[in-house]
């Protein structure tokens, strides 16, 4: 673990992004870093090389060597969220229930990156398996011969892993509770799995889809989007959302009864990762702070059904072409 202040050096050319992935950080958290120039016995380094990896120098400073090939912002961003005390998603001890992994595949010089790691050597912070942080890599990360090599057990999350834009709510949240367990004298009941904000003890952070003190309010969209607040019941009822919009729907069915949801049809914002703002993100599990399965691109007759009998999505599109045509109706009664 590292103090609240950590001193950092970076030599130049080995990281540009550096800077503003640590500022953002800072903006989030209780952490501040502190840019020197010469040697701390507890400090990180950026420094070039010809390996995409951190390693240790002495017994508190860790050195984040970057090759060309690993200086993008998404790569330097889990290096220091590594450093720092995050593992990668796919390699948490619990994996196994949510990826399969394909070791076949993987370039033997990379296999040791793949292994779970032992419950008794991480903290996961009671936080679920998350297809949407930073730390997940895609599907065909370290690839031999361009075939899979990370593979969701759920299908509909093959385009959700492998985020480089942003890190998730819940990569925040991890180090929150790393750190920062001691800014506030009080904790907040927030709700959708938010959290007491360390740098505003009086207000929740909220994760994606939700507003409020408490994060009990669904984001506003805009007017065109309609009516944003549904009812599932045992008629199916159809949803056509359009055009360059951001729209947040929540859909309720009875209790004791479930949401089921079919895309009929789409023409979404093509990209082959569905980042966090383009597309849309249906969340149907209990927990709202993880990311939901992202669609972009053309899509059809995809059905998810929830955990509970609240669903929520997100539509952002980008052109007037955009369109998704949605299907819902109450599912099968939960098991009291």
């Amino acid at each position: 673990m590292w103090d609240l202040k950590i001193p950092y050096s970076l030599k130049r050319g080995c990281g540009r992004s550096v800077p503003s992935i640590l500022r953002s950080i800072e903006d989030n958290t209780c952490l501040k870093f502190e840019r020197i120039h010469g040697l701390r016995n507890k400090m990180i380094k950026y420094v070039c090389g010809r390996h995409c990896r951190f390693r240790k120098q002495g017994e508190n400073r860790r050195i984040i060597e970057t090759a060309r090939f690993c200086r993008t912002k998404a790569r330097l961003t889990q290096l220091t969220l590594n450093v720092l005390g995050l593992i990668y998603e796919e390699r948490r001890p619990d994996r196994d229930k949510y990826v399969v992994i394909k070791i076949n595949n993987v370039d033997p010089d990379e296999r040791y990156k793949f292994p779970a790691l032992k419950r008794e050597d991480v903290d996961m912070n009671d936080l679920r398996y998350d297809f949407g942080s930073i730390m997940h890599n895609q599907r065909f990360f370290e690839s031999l011969s361009g075939k899979m090599t990370i593979i969701s057990k759920n299908r509909h999350y093959r385009h959700t892993y492998g985020q480089t834009k942003e890190m998730g709510f819940n990569d925040i949240k991890s180090l929150n509770l790393l750190y920062c367990y001691e800014s506030c004298t009080h904790d907040l009941d927030c709700d959708n799995n938010g959290y007491t904000d360390p740098k505003d003890c009086d207000v929740c952070k909220c994760p994606d889809f939700y507003t409020g003190d408490y994060c009990e309010e669904l984001m506003p969209s805009q007017q065109s989007c309609g009516d944003t607040d549904l009812i599932a019941t045992d008629k199916t009822k159809k949803l056509i959302i359009s055009g360059i919009s951001t729209c947040y729907y929540q859909i309720v069915a009875p209790k004791n009864f479930k949401v089921r949801i079919t895309i009929v049809d789409s023409d979404l914002p093509i990209f082959d990762i569905c980042p966090p703002d383009v597309g849309l993100e249906i969340k149907f599990l209990y927990d709202k702070s993880v990311a939901g399965p992202r669609f972009c691109g053309i899509r059809s007759g995809v059905s998810l059904t929830s955990i509970t009998n609240v669903l929520t999505m997100k539509y952002v599109g980008l052109e007037r072409e955009n369109f998704v045509e949605i299907d819902y109706i109450q599912a099968k009664k939960l098991i009291e």
